[in-house]
């Protein structure tokens, strides 16, 4: 798992990685700095099925960009700490689960999704 941690204040980037598991989160995000996760593919994510995101980002700020999400699961949690993000670009499977409790700047678009049973979408905003 990739941990950045609440001392973070630089910029962090992953850039065409792949993350493979089993493992019961890919990332968990603090910190006031960036990361950054751009063509990346994620898999086996929430292997007690807990309910657990690929992507938990408690504080700072992250971009998430054309990556793809290879299992029908949340894909990422924004938690109030979140100053911004910008989630665009990316392939999911199944519907989009992306849970927004930040109150700073989201940008969350042209995400697709699909290739899973269930189509409906849930992308929440939560204050």
């Amino acid at each position: 798992m990739v941990e950045v941690t609440a001392t973070h204040t630089g910029a962090v980037r992953f850039v065409n990685c792949a993350f493979w598991g089993p493992c019961n989160q890919i990332a968990r995000i603090s910190g006031r700095g960036t990361v950054g996760f751009s063509d990346c593919t994620f898999v086996q994510w929430d292997r007690a099925r807990q309910g657990r995101p690929a992507l938990r980002v408690d504080s700072g700020t992250v971009l998430v960009r054309g990556c793809e999400f290879r299992e029908s699961k949340a894909q990422i949690t924004l938690g109030e700490g979140v100053r911004r993000a910008v989630i665009t670009g990316n392939i999911l499977t199944g519907p989009a689960r992306i849970e927004n409790k930040s109150k700073g700047s989201v940008k969350i678009s042209d995400n697709a999704e699909g290739g899973g049973v269930d189509s409906a979408s849930t992308v929440s905003r939560g204050h």
